[in-house]
């Protein structure tokens, strides 16, 4: 168990990495969209890059969902049965194949509707995470530990940013059923690519802080 626990921490790191790093190339990429004024094949080649590459910050999201429970868990911070742990892990496989068959650039009538379901979970996800955080913080209850409702809330306000990165990201392709050819035009393209650069930085900063928060527990 103890073996499992640090295996466990390693992947949690590993994923954190991902999320940090893959936002940053995001962000350097989008920087990259706003600068150039010309070109619109190299920015058309860039968007086609950029709707597969933002797959990975939303990726590790979901996945640190079991992941950061189990971590909890195996802390006795939260109680956690074997059947909740599977549960969680399906819920988490289903979400995620909801996610990349919904993906932004994808503009069919099925993507479209997963994308209404995919809105639907985020918001229960938001308000059941953040709701516990916020009352475990006054409470202590039902999280105990308030590093990890303070992480609880911050996870779940990073992905309030995520929805509304996503939402500017769609507007820089067309939406025209069928069609997943980037928009390239100055008028078009310029607003979505500044507001998802100010939205990205938010959340690179939420997850440093989220990663001081739950350093400092350990040093407790």
């Amino acid at each position: 168990m103890y073996a499992d626990h640090h295996f466990q921490i390693f992947l949690h790191i590993v994923l954190f990495a991902l999320w940090l790093g893959s936002s940053v190339t995001i962000l350097v990429m989008v920087c990259w969209l706003h600068t150039r004024g010309d070109a619109s094949g190299e920015r058309k080649m860039a968007l086609s890059s950029l709707s597969y590459l933002v797959r990975i910050p939303k990726t590790v999201f979901i996945l640190m969902l079991p992941m950061g429970l189990q971590l909890a868990s195996n802390l006795g911070l939260i109680e956690l049965a074997n059947e909740s742990t599977i549960g969680i892990w399906i819920f988490a496989v289903i979400w995620l194949a909801i996610d990349w068959l919904g993906a932004p650039n994808r503009q069919t009538s099925t993507a479209q509707a997963l994308r209404i379901v995919e809105r639907v979970l985020q918001a229960a996800f938001v308000v059941v995470l953040g709701g516990a955080g916020v009352l475990s913080l006054l409470s202590s209850a039902p999280v105990e530990a308030s590093w990890l409702a303070t992480k609880m809330v911050i996870y779940a306000g990073i992905l309030v940013v995520m929805v509304f990165f996503d939402f500017s990201l769609e507007r820089a392709y067309p939406q025209v059923e069928g069609s997943r050819e980037p928009v390239t035009g100055d008028k078009q393209l310029l607003s979505p690519v500044i507001i998802a650069a100010v939205l990205l930085i938010i959340t690179i900063v939420l997850l440093l802080v989220a990663a001081w928060t739950g350093f400092n527990s350990w040093r407790v």
